[in-house]
């Protein structure tokens, strides 16, 4: 593990054991309303934090893993998923350096985690016809006086389709709205399928 990866396990590892720390258990409401109709299956889980997606899809008929770098947040998950008896496989692992395997899953979620260099093997790792979610900010979020300034962390939207142009982007949006927390987001939204053969 690099210095920088280091730093940033330990950044989330401090946040995620902070005694004060409650997590947020209600799901991304795009992830909601994208996965109304898609058929369930194995699902992964990206940057999964505390959880609360990766719960979302098992009590909803996937089977999911949920990866994270950081211990501490997959031990909420663990907690939370067994308190609501549901069964989420929980996996702790640097996403720059992990395989997420040849067509094997049948949707992934890559929400508020922006990592370009991941997606020539996520694309890869999902099954014909399979789906990726993508919600995260983009490069308006620097016009509100919170989140991510770093060009790193903030999507343009033309990069994003430019990746997933070879696929059928069944929705593309780039979209500002209030979240849970009455903040500002401007973020861009994606369901793309992959090519079924």
């Amino acid at each position: 593990m690099n210095k920088q990866t280091l730093n940033s396990r330990n950044k989330w590892e401090e946040r995620y054991k902070d005694s004060d720390y409650r997590p947020n258990m209600q799901p991304v409401p795009f992830l909601v309303e994208m996965t109304q109709g898609l058929p369930s299956g194995q699902a992964i889980c990206l940057a999964a934090g505390t959880g609360r997606n990766a719960i979302f899809l098992a009590q909803n008929g996937y089977q999911v893993t949920a990866i994270d770098i950081s211990q501490a947040a997959l031990h909420w998950c663990d907690q939370i998923s067994a308190k609501l008896g549901v069964k989420v496989k929980t996996l702790e692992a640097d996403l720059l350096a992990f395989d997420l395997g040849n067509e094997v899953w049948d949707l992934a979620t890559n929400l508020y985690f922006y990592e370009p260099s991941i997606f020539r093997g996520l694309k890869k790792s999902i099954k014909p016809g399979g789906h990726i979610i993508f919600q995260t900010y983009g490069k308006d979020q620097k016009k509100f006086e919170w989140g991510p300034s770093n060009d790193a962390y903030l999507v343009h939207p033309q990069d994003l389709e430019d990746e997933f142009k070879d696929w059928e982007l069944i929705y593309f949006e780039e979209a500002e709205y209030t979240n849970e927390q009455n903040k500002n987001e401007s973020v861009i939204q994606m369901l793309a399928q992959k090519p079924k053969g």
